[in-house]
């Protein structure tokens, strides 16, 4: 990363070309390297290199694949990284920034070093206390590792295959023009003639050198003396011959270097096996600056933020348990709160001319990609409802509140399209009577009364109506009780029901009746009342569906943020947040049904379920980045429209954005870490070559898989051609 921000910082078209080059190097090196070592921790079941030495013989072609990604980090010639960071010098030293250039270039070698450190102690040398369990990975495995490695390689040799393409069309658009100049192996036209010699150089040395240790290795004769010192693998080092022999220990790979009270060791200590082992060196440097990792390691301030944000949401979710316990009074006083402070300080008065548009953008009419989405997600939500744990007498009804958001998304008719909607949401919510009466009742009357009745009245009811039907805070009480009582699916089906009538609805409302939302601030401040507080009570429950429910109350409120907020990308991302929201209620909560049909609910103190359903926990992982918003997944479309809609609205919104988006990034990531992929602290990995007793296909019953499937899918298609959530209006 500092080699990137080397480059952005020359600002020259050669040092931001280089930076981004690098961004795109680090993905693929870095990324072979994680799957490498993954590869290593699931043969051996261990990271520790002081237990691994010698994988080389049981695993080939990991050692080639990590050979390849640590020549590219290293800037070795012929591979990726010594192009971008070639070019990094170049720029530096064109821009007169020599102490920059000279800084990254004593980096990259003790970047070598390092991973010369690794490998050897990984895949060569003798063998270490794990290494004898380790096979070769699986071809699935290899794969990935493989088209990293390819990259690394390619782009090594023909760096303008990402140049030309991808990297000089983003500098005209930043404004930075000229031609680079850069051909094979990263060669500048302008470059000195020196940079190609030592180029030459250096892979001659490599091919030289490596010809000599083999030829040296074949040929080398074993003296007699020595035979019985030496260990039989082959190459031999450093034999003891002549009379000393006895009187010297054997030298040679795997014995001892010196003896035990020699100077000359360096001044590392030795461990048990009487030989220098890879963790010496860092042991030893890690032992004297103590002090300074003492002070300056950053996890121990990131664990310090950590505890006082569970310190805060576990204060937050105490409240909000005390209002569960009264849930019926407190809906009644917060629905109060609502329409009295929207009714006596909001200020809003109906236009003489009707109509008014308010800039909102919407049509009224619905894309069929986005129709497909809302559609897709349900049927998958009712498929996991049939094949889920407990009664199915609840399929009916929510198979017909289904149909009829589906309608009320088609219909044109402004009356026949509100009462569908009711209908689909009332029936959704009917498990909780209250909330339901409630919010279709404040909702009908707003609609009655928007012509004639005072607006201060209207803006109360409509107002009231949407808080209690979104789960708005602080009238979203009704959400996580029933994520507690109902199935995930259900849970998951009402979500997805209520939200999209909501959103269309409120669409609908910004549409017809603009000056409702003049002035913004009551919608605003419902939705980043509602954004803040999803977070942190998503971050203080333990129980998965819980969890969910106040994820999904946090994308309500982001709903509200794009329908009721200022500036041009709002509109269009509320329509694709709704649409990517559904499919992720429909991952996630379809992903803790499989986990039900187990016969215990899910929570925080459950581990491992990856093991017993590794479909669902894909679907889950999938689920969780699309509600994060993250590139290349349908919700990304959304999120970074209403980012930008956030920061029009005001930097504070912007930053509370952000600082919920942390926070519901670090609550899906504890259930993925620990509840998906988690298990008891000190228990042993599974053996790498211990056979399923199921395929993956057949982990689910038929149905749920085939929900499971078709929800990723169109996932990915929706995250890979954003421009169908984005088509038609809504």
């Amino acid at each position: 990363i500092g080699y990137m921000m080397l480059g952005l910082g020359l600002g020259t078209p050669l040092g931001v070309a280089a930076a981004l080059l690098h961004t795109l190097n680090h993905g693929l090196f870095k990324g072979g390297l994680f799957l490498g070592a993954g590869a290593v921790q699931h043969a051996t079941g261990t990271r520790d290199l002081d237990r691994l030495g010698g994988l080389s013989r049981r695993m080939p072609a990991t050692t080639a694949l990590w050979l390849t990604s640590s020549a590219g980090i290293s800037g070795i010639p012929l591979f990726n990284g010594f192009v971008s960071k070639l070019l990094l010098y170049i720029a530096a030293l064109q821009a007169g920034f020599t102490t920059a250039a000279l800084v990254a270039w004593v980096t990259s070698i003790l970047t070598l070093f390092t991973f010369l450190r690794a490998t050897s102690a990984m895949f060569f040398g003798e063998d270490g206390p794990a290494s004898p369990q380790a096979q070769e990975s699986p071809r699935v495995m290899l794969a990935g590792s493989a088209l990293l490695g390819a990259g690394c390689l390619v782009l090594g040799i023909a760096p303008q295959l990402a140049l030309d393409p991808l990297i000089v069309p983003a500098l005209a658009g930043m404004g930075l023009s000229g031609d680079l100049g850069v051909g094979w192996f990263g060669f500048v036209a302008s470059g000195d003639i020196a940079v190609a010699a030592g180029l030459g150089l250096a892979v001659l040395s490599v091919v030289l050198g490596y010809a000599l240790h083999r030829t040296m290795a074949r040929t080398a004769p074993v003296p007699a003396t020595a035979a019985a010192h030496t260990t039989t693998w082959a190459p031999r080092e450093l034999v003891s011959v002549g009379p000393a022999a006895d009187a010297l220990p054997p030298v040679g790979r795997g014995t001892r270097f010196t003896g035990a009270g020699s100077p000359f060791t360096g001044g590392e200590p030795h461990l048990a096996t009487g030989y220098p082992r890879a963790g010496d060196f860092s042991r030893t440097i890690a032992t004297g600056l103590a002090p300074i990792y003492t002070g300056a390691d950053p996890d121990r301030y990131y664990r310090m933020l950590w505890h006082g944000l569970l310190r805060v949401t576990e204060r937050v979710g105490r409240g909000s348990a005390w209002l569960e316990r009264r849930a019926i009074a407190a809906h009644a006083a917060a629905t109060v709160l609502i329409g009295v402070v929207a009714a006596v300080f909001a200020g809003v008065t109906r236009p003489d001319s009707a109509g008014y548009d308010g800039g909102s953008g919407h049509t009224g009419a619905v894309p069929w990609p986005f129709l497909t989405a809302v559609a897709l997600a349900l049927l998958s939500l009712l498929l996991a409802l049939a094949d889920g744990a407990g009664p199915r007498r609840g399929l009916t009804p929510a198979a017909l509140t289904g149909v009829a958001v589906l309608a009320g998304l088609v219909s044109t008719a402004e009356l026949p399209r509100l009462l569908l909607f009711e209908v689909a949401a009332f029936g959704a919510v009917v498990a909780y009577l209250a909330a339901a009466i409630l919010s279709a009742g404040a909702l009908l009357a707003g609609t009655l009364l928007r012509e004639s009745g005072p607006a201060w009245l209207v803006l109360a009811l409509l107002l009231t109506g949407f808080a209690v039907k979104f789960a708005l805070v602080p009238a979203y009480l009704w959400l996580p009780v029933l994520a507690a009582r109902a199935p995930a699916a259900l849970v998951g089906f009402v979500i997805a029901v209520v939200d999209l009538a909501a959103f269309a609805e409120l669409a609908d409302l910004r549409r017809s009746a603009g000056w409702l939302f003049t002035p913004r601030w009551p919608w605003l401040t419902l939705a980043l009342l509602t954004i803040g507080a999803g977070g942190l009570l998503a971050l203080a429950d333990r129980d998965l569906k819980r969890v969910l429910a106040f994820t999904a109350v946090s994308a309500s409120g982001l709903l509200l943020l794009g329908v009721g907020g200022p500036g041009p990308f709002a509109a269009d991302g509320a329509r694709a947040l709704a649409a990517a929201d559904a499919l992720a209620a429909a991952l996630l909560f379809g992903a803790v049904a499989a986990a039900e049909r187990d016969r215990w609910a899910p929570d925080l103190a459950s581990r491992g379920l990856a093991r017993r359903h590794p479909l669902a926990a894909a679907a889950f992982v999938a689920g969780s980045l699309t509600a994060l918003g993250v590139p290349f997944t349908a919700g990304f479309t959304g999120h970074w429209r209403l980012y930008a809609t956030a920061l029009d609205t005001g930097w504070p919104a912007l930053v509370l954005l952000i600082g919920t988006t942390l926070a519901l990034l670090l609550a899906h990531a504890r259930i993925i870490a620990v509840v998906w992929w988690g298990g008891p602290e000190g228990a042993a990995p599974l053996p790498p070559d211990r056979p399923r007793e199921r395929t993956v296909w057949r982990d689910e019953p038929p149905r749920h898989t085939l929900a499971l499937v078709f929800l990723l899918f169109g996932a990915a298609t929706a995250g890979f051609f954003p421009v169908l959530l984005l088509a038609g209006g809504a």
